[in-house]
């Protein structure tokens, strides 16, 4: 048994004239409004030259039962699609108001793919509006769908709401890229930043006191990538943010500068007393170096940290280094025995005499660590003691 709202498709019944054919459609019965509903939605044009009853043709009819069928109705959901095949003001007037009151998916469809090809200015301001998502993708898809002639604004909005490649953030798109990445559609928008190229990303820079901490970071991370030069002139200001993820993405640019970096490189003693251990590793690896990292954190500090102390100390006194990780191939932490080993392992055959000895240990974890070392594969390093 069907549900009420549910027409069955049970082929078209010969209506020949307007006013049973407008009865049909508005019967109770639901067998017989289905036929009659078909029999339009075939021929559309054939039904609408049946002509008129009691002053109403077929237009009239359907903008009435399009009014009156509940949120939901099948019915009403065919009416509004068989409507969309006239081109009459009435049927303008009818989704023009519709946009504004319908909320169900289907009807709404049917309004903006209407108006986005009779009435498309109507549509185009749809894209913009500041509460309902579901107009502004709606609109996109109509504009789209009857292919518009759209501006950068429109086609940037339409392309972010619709999932498709958006224009590229140019010196001519740059301030409608600017509104779209502080407003509803932020978070879609610089998705896309990460994406563009370097000319993008100087546009961008030169707006950098304009931009949220978050598209801050993004402009940042993709400037690494693409014009890292580019970063020059904003990195001072990006390392006296408060915000962690803008001062991490700024410690990134500053390891790929490498030397060019120099110029705006931070100094340590600025992040010492950081609460975020990922700022003060960074800070570890690439800052200016104005304080004694052993006194500043002591050997209780994080493991994470003593590693990026060490890989420091060794990456810049490179006669030392070979006594660095030998010291730390006996460290209590089994973390800092495995980086030891590792980098041991990558000197080759040079640092095999010096490691030798440590084979007989009496700590059984120092010796696994060394025979990592001489045999150059990977073992357990954590040991009994670990």
């Amino acid at each position: 048994m069907s549900s009420p709202t549910e027409p069955t498709d049970v082929g078209t019944a010969p209506y020949t004239t307007a006013s049973e054919l407008f009865e049909a459609l508005s019967a109770s019965e639901l067998k017989v409004r289905a036929q009659a509903t078909t029999q339009v939605g075939k021929d559309p044009l054939a039904a609408y030259e049946l002509g008129t009853h009691a002053g109403r043709d077929l237009v009239d009819v359907l903008i009435t039962l399009v009014h009156d069928e509940p949120r939901g109705s099948v019915f009403g959901q065919a009416f509004a699609r068989i409507l969309c095949l006239f081109s009459d003001p009435r049927v303008t007037a009818l989704f023009t108001a519709g946009v504004a009151e319908w909320t169900e998916f289907v009807r709404l469809e049917a309004a903006l793919s209407y108006l986005g090809a009779v009435s498309p200015d109507t549509v185009r301001e749809l894209l913009f509006h500041e509460t309902r998502a579901d107009l502004r993708h709606g609109s996109a898809r109509a504009l789209l769908a009857g292919k518009a002639t759209l501006s950068t604004r429109e086609r940037l909005r339409a392309a972010l709401l619709e999932g498709l490649v958006p224009p590229n953030i140019t010196a001519e798109s740059l301030p409608e890229w600017l509104v779209e990445l502080s407003g509803p559609m932020r978070h879609v928008a610089s998705r896309w930043v990460s994406r563009q190229d370097a000319d993008g990303v100087r546009a961008l820079l030169t707006h950098w006191a304009t931009l949220s901490p978050a598209l801050r970071t993004v402009v940042l991370k993709t400037a690494c990538r693409v014009a890292v030069e580019a970063t020059l002139a904003v990195l001072r200001d990006a390392f006296e943010s408060s915000h962690t993820n803008v001062q991490l993405a700024a410690f990134e640019c500053l390891a790929a500068l490498g030397a060019a970096g120099d110029a705006v490189r931070p100094p340590m003693s600025r992040f010492v007393e950081s609460q975020d251990l990922r700022v003060v590793r960074a800070a570890v690896r690439y800052s200016a170096l104005d304080v004694d990292l052993h006194a500043a954190f002591g050997a209780a500090s994080p493991v994470e940290l003593q590693a990026s102390i060490l890989q420091r100390r060794a990456r810049e006194d490179a006669a030392s280094a070979r006594t660095l990780w030998l010291a730390a191939l006996v460290h209590s932490r089994w973390q800092m025995r495995g980086l030891a080993a590792k980098q041991l392992a990558a000197m080759g055959p040079v640092v095999h005499d010096d490691v030798r000895p440590l084979l007989d240990s009496p700590r059984e974890e120092v010796r696994l660590a060394a025979a990592q070392v001489l045999r150059g594969a990977p073992v357990d390093v954590h040991g009994s003691s670990a």
